[in-house]
């Protein structure tokens, strides 16, 4: 298995590919989860505010369960000023 340099650039040279027209092994997944990264890991979205720590935990739990080629998340655009933006 390659390692995490490796992953990054083959999923990025695949979503280049992709978006050059070019054919790929799979078409690339882009994951938009906003804030169900952290409702799936059991949390709510006050806590991850409250707590980076269990927002950071929840969006790479997710990307490790799900592995996408591209991850957006802009679950704190959207909601609230809590610790994490002091």
């Amino acid at each position: 298995m390659e390692n995490g340099k490796e992953l990054y650039a083959l999923r990025q040279q695949k979503l280049t590919d992709a978006i050059h027209l070019k054919e790929t092994d799979s078409v690339p997944i882009s994951a938009l989860i906003q804030g169900y990264a952290v409702t799936d890991s059991g949390h709510t979205m006050a806590e991850a505010i409250y707590d980076f720590g269990i927002a950071r935990k929840s969006i790479l739990q997710f990307a490790d369960y799900y592995q996408p080629d591209m991850l957006a998340d802009y679950t704190f655009s959207f909601f609230g000023k809590g610790k994490c933006w002091s």
